[in-house]
């Protein structure tokens, strides 16, 4: 998503709050998988390793982007101060 310099920060806090809500998901998903996957012993390899990688690497893409917002909405706040 690309952000722009003149977003308004509720739109920008709406963006970060959508990216929130699915690394929030991502995390409990990663957790619950891993916890079956020990009760099965299966510490190793897990079947669907990939996807999660994937989800690990897009979850790491919206850590950035939310540093982004962050910032922005920050950057806003303070020139209307």
């Amino acid at each position: 998503m690309d952000l722009e310099e003149n977003s308004d920060p509720e739109s920008l806090l709406k963006v970060a709050q959508i990216e929130i809500f699915y690394y929030n998901q991502y995390r409990t998903a990663m957790k619950a998988y891993q916890y079956k996957a020990a009760e099965r012993e299966q510490t190793t390899q897990v079947p669907n390793q990939s996807e999660f990688e994937k989800a690990q690497v897009q979850s790491q893409k919206t850590i950035g982007h939310l540093g982004q917002v962050s910032q922005q909405v920050t950057h806003h706040t303070e020139e209307k101060v």
